[in-house]
């Protein structure tokens, strides 16, 4: 997937300002024109709505979710304000096999940017015609100029060192030093700051699964499922009267069963537990490959069981990237294991 850098300069952006759908909604408020306030989850599905309808790409669950309420993504596409576009640089980044960005290139074809670095990550030279701020630098860190040092989200890494300045926040539990960066930084990443990853050309996607902040971005979609499920019977009351849209998402969160989304978390940890899952010690090339391929099997078709049983498509693009990945497994493992 290629990498996009855009720049947005600040008085473009004010030029951009609009209500959203959300807020739109939650200012007209009911029929009798007082202001109304959504709760946190329901303003995360509208967001959602409003940029689906704007891509006219209006995915399954949400037309779903409109139809039980008797809307159609038509009348709430209606609903949506104008968004100026304002004006953007665009450069593509071009990186290495690690993912560590090697220059920035205009639509017109020219070289914005370009840089050299080391294995661990030192910056050897630069040329900048456009005085460009670039500070990506290894997969998960950004430069800060005035230390010197790259920022990996838990902790520094000092290239010069080829190593970080403050232990491993896992304590033991990433290696007996809790200073290393990976010792192959050529084909090892440590995009987090807590422990080691193969490449991404080496692994494909597995560092993205591994990502901890998944956790959350998957509760907000559970919260949203169970307020959908919990208002319920008061949809079922409602009279769509002179602005059905907004009446309709008024309704506010009750309290309902809590037995599904139990279920749900249940299985929710089944599975990130599973795909997070790292293997054991000392094992051989094509042990370890065996084994990431097994491990990679079991997250897909757990992700898949959660979707078709909770929300359809829910997890479509990570289940997407995990097939490239066991491809790319299988194929090495046929080539280079008995």
């Amino acid at each position: 997937t290629p990498l996009l850098r855009v720049e947005t300069e600040n008085t473009e952006l004010a030029k951009t300002r609009h209500r959203s759908l959300a807020e739109k909604l939650e200012q007209e408020g009911s029929g009798d024109g007082e202001a109304v306030q959504f709760p946190a989850a329901l303003r995360a599905m509208l967001d959602r709505l409003e940029d689906e309808l704007r891509r006219d790409a209006v995915s399954e669950a949400s037309r779903a979710w409109l139809t039980q309420c008797g809307l159609t993504a038509e009348q709430m596409k209606n609903q949506l304000e104008p968004r100026p576009e304002p004006e953007r640089k665009l450069h593509l980044y071009h990186c290495d096999h690690r993912g560590l960005p090697l220059a920035l290139v205009s639509p017109d074809n020219t070289v914005a940017w370009r840089a050299e670095y080391d294995e661990w990550g030192n910056q050897l030279s630069e040329e900048n015609p456009e005085y460009l701020e670039q500070l990506i630098r290894l997969p998960g860190q950004q430069y800060d100029e005035e230390s010197g040092l790259h920022y990996n989200r838990h902790r520094y890494y000092s290239p010069g060192q080829g190593r970080y300045i403050t232990q491993d926040p896992g304590g033991l539990a990433g290696g007996w030093n809790p200073y290393t960066y990976p010792l192959n930084p050529v084909m090892n990443i440590d995009p987090l700051g807590l422990w080691q990853e193969d490449s991404i050309e080496q692994a494909g996607p597995s560092w993205f699964i591994a990502d901890p902040m998944e956790k959350y971005r998957q509760q907000a979609a559970i919260d949203l499922t169970k307020w959908w499920h919990d208002t319920a019977p008061q949809r079922d009351l409602f009279l769509l009267t002179q602005c059905p849209e907004a009446r309709m998402i008024m309704l506010a969160a009750m309290n309902g069963s809590t037995s599904s989304t139990n279920a749900r978390q249940s299985e929710y940890e089944a599975y990130k537990n599973r795909c997070n899952q790292s293997p054991p010690p000392n094992l051989d090339f094509c042990s370890l490959a065996k084994w990431k391929l097994s491990r990679n099997k079991d997250c897909r078709d757990m992700r898949q069981s959660w979707d078709n049983k909770w929300l359809p498509g829910r997890h479509a693009k990570n289940i997407a990237e995990l097939d490239v990945g066991i491809n790319k497994l299988a194929k090495t493992i046929a080539d280079k294991c008995p």
